[in-house]
């Protein structure tokens, strides 16, 4: 948890008035793209990996979501 909102409040105006250029955000995402290689992590052999965990995570969230914008007394069964 952030203590100090203000020194992250004015860390992210900072960062937010920096200047970004196409280009330099492509090298980053290239950087980033060799280093996952070089770990191993992408591309998967299968794509479709690890996608039951996913829909079944995704489920959850969306439940609690629901339950959480749901006002007392309303229902809270799945739309």
């Amino acid at each position: 948890m952030i203590e100090r909102t203000d020194r992250w409040e004015a860390f992210e105006q900072g960062w937010r008035r920096r200047s970004t250029s196409h280009a330099r955000n492509l090298r980053v995402y290239e950087a980033l793209w060799r280093e996952a290689r070089a770990l191993g992590r992408l591309p998967r052999e299968d794509p479709l990996d690890g996608i039951d965990h996913d829909i079944r995570r995704t489920r959850r969230l969306r439940r609690a979501q629901h339950l959480v914008r749901t006002a007392p007394g309303e229902d809270r069964a799945d739309p």
